[in-house]
């Protein structure tokens, strides 16, 4: 009877002396466990990094919105009117607040600070409170007087902030210039105010910390009463909008008043709105697209380290084969050897958590914190401060993430144990070399290719315009099914061999036609993004297969360039092990082309807004904004300025504005937008080219005489959501329901950053303040630079913030970078774990090549020509990864791009490209050059015996 068949069900006492034997074994040989170690290492640290950041960041966005609205649960205004009769409020509230609401009018108006010498803030704002708002919150704690009511008719509670950015204490002077709206009264049309500036000497009388009400808004305010507010503004009896504090938090709650002031706002035209709940929403959505964004990135790591510890555990079952072979022959099933393996590679994943753990804390608190960063800065700007990032690591999403990464151990170990149970038992105890088994799956791959294939294909199909990616995904994977097949009949050899050549040579072909046929463009760059990446991978996996299939041609160029005698017999003999294992060499550089083209890809992506500062400047140099109105004749006499264009403007919340196609499919932009008056001295200078633009139009004056004629509205490419189209309707929505207008035309700049409406369309929905939006030419020869200093000191005291259109051509392209070279980091750590692999594979090569190595030896290699041998190997395939990636995928992703967005930036970064492209070489050297070494030191007695 066979050794390996003597008994099926072996005995406890079989059980506790294999177990035993086994535990040895890993104990003489801790190298090869702390390399499976590292390549879980790797999985942990990016998945729980990704878990752990995005759980950050989105805490960071919900705890911003929060804190913005403070217990504010929902707010009732007069759509379109920035002011209400305070009455009417009262009226308002008495007939539609439920029991236990509080509430509260509020007068609030943006304003310019001034403070210390040269201390200014532009974005303040400042908020007249009633007794109303003594229930409302926590009372505000600080120094001096901290109750509003309190507070003398010339005095001011400043909340910290500002008080920090003024450079203040209490008893010092403060000014403010405040921005009085255009005001109507619907119900009486003799009321009617027109937009103008109060400017106003104050006392501080108290500095709050920022909490609660002077926190609102999460801006720089400053409280006074609302009849001192009202006295010195011009605006009696007038307050902004009526403020209510449901007794419970919740999206129930607040949903139970705004039903109550149904009735009521009916009557008198008002509108009420769940506004911290629908904050909360918007904050949440926004926190899980980032999730999405850094967990599809770690999937991406985490393949890789499957793959590697696939071979790692192949490798220890290797170093083991004659232990297993005792164990089977003392009758040992093939069943217990399987389940020590995964025991085993449990232990190291337990391991290599707690590590990884430990590692990808600070990861996810720099992923979070870069994140986070960015839009601190973009708040900044806006006068806003973020709440602070809480890094407390979020216990759910570490055991997530620790689970998903033994889960994928416990599977690895799983398929490296079906091969090691092909071990030819009989062989190895007659000393032959250890030769693990490939179990066939063929069939099944075949299966479940076409399965996956043909649902992907159906839902592409019933997706209609979205399914792009979908239909292009599904047809790939058809057509793989298609080889698989072929193959399945073909013999392994020469044959096969040539059907791969030939598959690859068609998938490549695939790669660039399939995706300009399947595509549609006009969904933009971000929403087509996904098929131009999935085709430069493709065209990477095919040009893979052709590389790898001419490795000795490839190591004979190579050679051609080394006339060294000495090295053309290691080099030779390494293009034919490279040309012999081709699925092994294809892993190492399908993987760093594969990572190295998606690196490039973000880049260019990060890079789509970089159009030049020329092609968009529209005639202009300078461009600047001001909470309070400018007077535009007083900055036309500023020295250098060849034409001044000021205009309303009205910066947008997040959620108001989106475009509708004639299907009703809605798209926005993750961030606000202005909306601009036009004006009819703007509409005759400007200079703008047309991105798109409804047929009919030829210039950029045509539309905008249009848009001032209230035909519709114009977009710059910043304002453009994803798959906007000239015809499309752009709606706004401000709480009072939707109002839409045509979209005429796109311009061809980012700079102006909204929607270009004409004066009634715009005044039906915002209030008027002026001209706040500046944009202006310089004479010939005059430096830009200095007019924009100039024009910030003309207008300092109503808080004109400029910038040359180059410094907001390059934010706008930073913004943009800020998030993809984020997301290379992810990229990055996988070239870490191919690092990883390329070691294992060299030490499985000189485990395998044992008997090979010792008669290159013989024959009079040396230990030189032997390392030499083994480490040209991975660095053939690292090079033709390198060089894949570069070429093969970036030219898909160029070819794709001029099809698609040829007016759009394409920019590569050729500089972090090359230096990433040559660490990566110089770390494939030395990863490869430590188990060369040892392989070259072996024993060559040892392995002629193996020969046989």
């Amino acid at each position: 009877m066979p050794l390996t068949t003597m008994t099926r069900r072996p005995r406890p006492a079989l059980r506790t002396r294999g177990a035993g034997l086994w535990v040895r074994g890993a104990r003489r040989r801790p190298g090869r466990g702390l390399l499976v170690v590292l390549g879980l290492l790797a999985m942990h640290v990016a998945t729980v990094a990704s878990l752990v950041g995005g759980s950050s960041l989105e805490r960071l966005f919900v705890e911003d919105a929060r804190a913005q609205w403070g217990p504010i649960d929902v707010v009732t205004f007069r759509p379109g009117e920035p002011l209400i009769g305070e009455s009417l409020v009262r009226f308002a509230a008495t007939e539609g607040a439920l029991p236990g609401d509080r509430w509260a009018g509020r007068l609030v108006l943006d304003a310019v600070a001034t403070g210390g010498p040269g201390a200014r803030e532009p974005d303040a704002r400042l908020l007249g409170v009633s007794a109303d708002e003594i229930d409302i919150g926590e009372p505000m704690t600080g120094e001096g007087q901290t109750d509003p009511l309190l507070l003398s008719p010339e005095g001011v509670l400043l909340g910290q902030r500002l008080a920090e950015r003024i450079d203040v204490a209490i008893g010092d002077p403060v000014g403010f210039v405040i921005a009085i709206p255009e005001h109507t009264d619907p119900d009486d049309e003799d009321i009617a105010l027109a937009p103008r500036v109060v400017r106003w000497d104050a006392t501080v009388e108290g500095i709050a910390e920022d909490t609660g009400l002077v926190d609102a808004g999460r801006t720089p305010n400053a409280i006074t009463r609302l009849d001192t507010l009202q006295r010195i503004t011009g605006l009696p009896g007038l307050v902004s909008a009526l403020y209510l504090d449901t007794p419970e938090d919740g999206r129930d709650a607040a949903e139970a008043v705004t039903e109550s002031f149904q009735s009521i706002n009916r009557r008198v035209g008002l509108v009420s709105v769940e506004a911290k709940e629908d904050a909360l929403d918007l904050a949440a959505d926004e926190g899980g697209l980032f999730s999405g964004i850094l967990l599809t990135l770690a999937l991406l790591v985490v393949a890789a380290s499957a793959a590697v510890t696939v071979n790692l555990i192949v490798l220890l079952g290797q170093e083991r084969a004659r232990e297993v072979a005792v164990m089977r022959a003392i009758g040992v099933s093939q069943r217990h050897v399987r389940r020590l393996l995964v025991s085993e590679a449990v232990v190291y994943a337990l391991v290599a958590a707690v590590i990884g753990v430990l590692l990808a804390l600070p990861l996810a608190g720099w992923l979070a914190t870069t994140i986070a960063d960015h839009f601190g800065a973009i708040e900044a700007g806006r006068g806003r401060e973020l709440v602070d990032l809480d890094l407390t690591p979020d216990p759910v999403a570490v055991v997530s993430g620790v689970v998903t990464v033994l889960v994928v151990a416990v599977m690895t170990a799983w398929s490296a144990g079906r091969r090691l149970a092909g071990l030819d038992v009989a062989d190895v105890l007659r000393g032959g070399p250890p030769v693990l088994g490939a179990p066939d799956r063929g069939g099944r791959r075949l299966a479940v290719t076409r399965g996956t294939g043909l649902l992907v294909l159906g839902m592409g199909l019933t997706a209609g315009d979205g399914g792009d990616l979908l239909r292009y995904v599904g047809v790939s994977l058809l057509l793989i099914a298609w080889w698989l097949h072929l193959r399945h009949g073909v013999p392994a050899g020469a044959a096969r061999s040539r059907l791969d050549e030939r598959a690859a040579v068609v998938g490549l072909v695939w790669s660039v036609v399939a995706p300009a046929l399947l595509g549609d463009f006009a969904a933009g760059v971000q929403a087509s993004f996904g098929i131009l990446v999935l085709a430069g991978v493709g065209a990477v996996a095919c040009a893979t297969v052709l590389a790898t299939a001419r490795a000795p041609q490839l190591m004979r160029m190579v050679r051609l360039y080394l006339p060294d005698r000495r090295v053309q017999a290691p080099l030779r003999t390494a293009g034919s092990w490279a040309g012999h294992l081709r699925s092994r060499g294809g892993t190492v550089t399908g993987t760093v082309g594969v990572v190295l083209f998606m690196v490039a890809a973000l880049a260019v992506l990060g890079s789509a807004t970089d159009i030049g500062v020329a092609r968009q400047r529209g005639g202009y140099d300078v461009v600047g904004t001001s909470s309070v109105r400018v007077d535009p004749d007083q900055l036309a006499t500023v020295r250098g300025v060849q034409r001044i264009d000021a205009m309303d403007h009205t910066l947008m919340g997040e959620g108001w504005f989106t475009t509708e196609d004639d299907d009703d499919e809605a798209s926005s932009v993750p961030y606000p937008v202005r909306a601009i008056r036009v004006s009819p001295g703007f509409a005759s200078a400007q200079a703008f080219q047309l991105a798109d633009a409804l047929p009919g139009y030829g210039s950029a004056a045509e539309v905008l005489d249009d848009v001032i004629r209230g035909e519709g509205v114009v977009l710059d490419r910043y304002a453009r959501p994803e798959g906007a189209m000239p015809g499309d309707d752009v709606v706004i929505d401000d709480g009072r329901g939707p109002v839409g207008h045509e979209l005429l035309a796109v311009l061809d700049t980012y700079l102006l950053q909204g929607v270009l409406m004409g004066a009634e369309a715009y005044e039906d929905l915002f209030p008027t303040r002026g001209p706040t939006f500046v944009l202006a030419a310089a004479n010939d020869g005059h430096d830009v630079a200095a007019l924009a200093g100039e024009l910030d000191e003309t207008a300092a005291d109503v808080g004109l913030d400029v910038d040359t259109v180059a410094e907001a051509a390059r934010e706008v392209v930073a913004v943009n970078r800020t998030f993809t070279d984020t997301f290379a980091v992810m990229l990055r750590l996988a070239l870490g774990v191919a690092l990883v692999g390329v070691a294992v594979l060299v030490a499985r090569a000189v485990r395998e090549r044992r008997s090979q190595l010792a008669v290159l030896r013989a024959i009079g290699f040396s230990r030189g020509d032997v390392t030499l041998a083994l480490v040209a190997e991975p660095m053939l395939q690292a090079a033709a990864g390198v060089v894949i990636g570069v070429v093969a995928g970036l030219g898909v992703l160029w070819l794709l791009f001029r099809r698609g967005f040829a007016d759009l930036a394409f920019v590569v970064g050729w500089a972090d490209l090359g230096l990433t492209c040559a660490v990566v070489l110089l770390l494939v050297l030395v990863s490869s050059l430590v188990p060369a070494v040892r392989g070259a030191r072996g024993d060559v007695a040892a392995g002629l015996r193996d020969q046989g």
